[in-house]
């Protein structure tokens, strides 16, 4: 929350600390959402990943031409 005043707020000056966390927290810049989620959700049936333009490619010209 950066640039915004919260004026007579005690709370403002105290850290910000996640309770149980063990890891890097993930409010810094060198937290790898990415990694993050994969280590701790489990991949849902139905979701590939595709690249966006060979996908519009299929759909556009599904003969290959």
């Amino acid at each position: 929350m950066f640039g915004i005043a919260f004026p007579d707020n005690p709370l403002v000056e105290k850290d910000f600390v996640l309770k149980g966390w063990r890891e890097i927290p993930p409010n810094l810049r060198d937290f790898d959402t990415l990694k993050y989620s994969n280590e701790t959700f489990v991949p849902r049936p139905g979701r590939e990943t595709r690249d966006p333009a060979q996908h519009m490619k299929e759909q556009l010209y599904p003969d290959g031409t």
